[in-house]
Order: structure tokens, then C-alpha cells, then sequence
């Protein structure tokens, strides 16, 4: 069986251990702005960690889900693929679902810091800037296709 760094590292770390190996390598983007990096690729000339070439390809999207607003996601792909499938209900069933994920993100986000230290804390976010960004714009993008 093959494994991939990631479930290497967690099996030899706590989560703590596991962030600051991922931030110690400058080229992991694992813990460092994933989610920009990712979309960004998909703008033609555009660099890795370009905020503005990743918000222009979440824009281009018909739709854009948010994990903290799972109901209201589903409520605006409903909306958005509708006009498609007009029998369509989506709706939240929850299977495998891990303890705490009902918790608001502040309270989830203060149990991280507490877990793994203020100054990793710290660092983490820094490195994720760019991520917190764009996941404040897809929140904003979420609630104005929100029927």
C-alpha cells in the first residue's frame, strides 16, 4: 500500500507537529494558502500564489459552497442548478460525520489555537492570509446567490 506524506506525517505527529513540518517546507502548500494556489492555477500566466487570479476563478464559478454554511450552500446550488434539473432537492445528510463540526468556526478555530500554541497559531494564519481572504469572499459571493 502507498502513502502519501500527508498521512505519513499525521500518523508520526500531533497536529501541532504535523503544521510545522507542513510550514517548515517553503513548497508545501498544504498548510500555506492552499486554496488560492489551487484556483489560481486555472487562470492562464498567472503565479502560484496570485490572490487576484484565484478570486477571478471563484467568480467565474456558477456556484460556491462554504463548509460553515453547509444549509445555505445547498439552498444556492439548488437555486443554481434548478433551471437544469428542475426536479432537484438537495439536502444535508449527514453520514461519517466527525464530533464538533457543529460548532461555530470561532469556537473551532479557538480550539485549534489552544491545541497546537499562540505562536503557531499565529504563523499558520499568516501563511493562510490570502486563504481567509478569499474564503471571505466566497462567503459574501454564497450569500448573494442565496435564494
Amino acid at each position: 500500500q502507498t502513502e502519501g506524506l500527508g498521512a505519513a506525517l499525521a500518523r508520526a505527529h500531533d497536529l501541532a507537529g504535523y503544521i510545522k513540518v507542513r510550514l517548515d517546507n517553503v513548497n508545501d502548500r498544504q498548510c500555506r494558502d492552499f486554496h488560492v494556489f489551487r484556483m489560481a492555477k486555472q487562470q492562464k500566466g498567472a503565479k502560484p500564489a496570485d490572490f487576484d487570479a484565484a478570486l477571478k476563478t471563484m467568480m467565474e464559478l456558477p456556484f460556491v459552497g462554504v463548509v460553515e454554511e453547509y444549509e445555505l450552500s445547498l439552498q444556492a446550488l439548488e437555486t443554481v442548478l434548478k433551471p437544469h434539473f428542475p426536479a432537484i432537492r438537495c439536502r444535508n445528510v449527514r453520514l461519517n460525520a466527525a464530533s464538533g463540526v457543529d460548532l461555530p468556526l470561532a469556537e473551532r478555530l479557538a480550539a485549534m489555537k489552544a491545541e497546537i500554541g499562540v505562536d503557531l497559531y499565529r504563523r499558520l494564519v499568516a501563511a493562510n492570509m490570502k486563504d481567509i481572504c478569499l474564503h471571505q469572499a466566497a462567503v459574501t459571493k454564497l450569500r448573494e446567490l442565496s435564494p
